[in-house]
């Protein structure tokens, strides 16, 4: 004799429609404003796992000329992470990415400021690599395969391999060895849909 509800049958169906395992959310997400997607981590919290390492991450968005904030922040964050580092502006609707293996002195040998002249809205980061050795490509930020959304992050994402292998599935490309790949293009995903 068969011991199992309607609504079992119900949560098992759900369970595989939802290859990510967000089915509330992919269905709640439409309506979000652009300004609400910082929330997007905390409604991931059963997906993710937090830990934080050593990294540096700084923003900045005001008037003064953003590639020198963020280097100078950078600078005073290096001892949190110096194995890579790497800064995202932008500049008009360019989404601009500089990022290499190092520290943040080999970045600013390499850094055109003046590429930088009137831009104000940045982000930065010096990494300490938990996934994925040290080098040019695994250094922080990260983009989405449309090169509209950067992002840098600290701590990992014990899932990621998973959530890596269904967002590859869907035809995203993933570059690098990081989890924090994943994530942009995992909000990329939800971002579209």
């Amino acid at each position: 004799m068969c011991c199992h509800s309607e609504a079992d049958e119900e949560n098992q169906a759900v369970e595989r429609k939802d290859s990510l395992g967000a089915n509330a959310f992919s269905e709640w997400h439409k309506g979000l404003r652009h300004s609400e997607w910082h929330g997007i981590i905390l409604l991931y919290s059963k997906i993710f796992f937090w830990e934080f390492f050593m990294c540096g991450i700084v923003g900045y968005i005001g008037s003064k000329n953003v590639a020198e904030v963020l280097i100078n922040g950078l600078r005073r964050l290096e001892y949190r992470g110096y194995d890579s580092v790497g800064i995202a502006t932008l500049i008009g609707d360019e989404l601009i990415i500089q990022k290499q293996k190092g520290k943040v002195i080999d970045l600013i040998k390499r850094l055109d400021y003046e590429k930088f002249n009137g831009c104000t809205v940045g982000i930065g980061h010096t990494r300490w690599a938990t996934h994925g050795e040290p080098n040019d490509i695994n250094a922080h930020p990260h983009c989405d395969c449309k090169g509209d959304i950067a992002l840098v992050h600290n701590g990992i994402i014990e899932n990621y391999g998973a959530i890596k292998k269904v967002l590859i599935e869907h035809g995203h490309t993933i570059q690098s060895e990081t989890d924090t790949e994943v994530l942009v293009h995992l909000i990329e995903y939800y971002h579209q849909t």
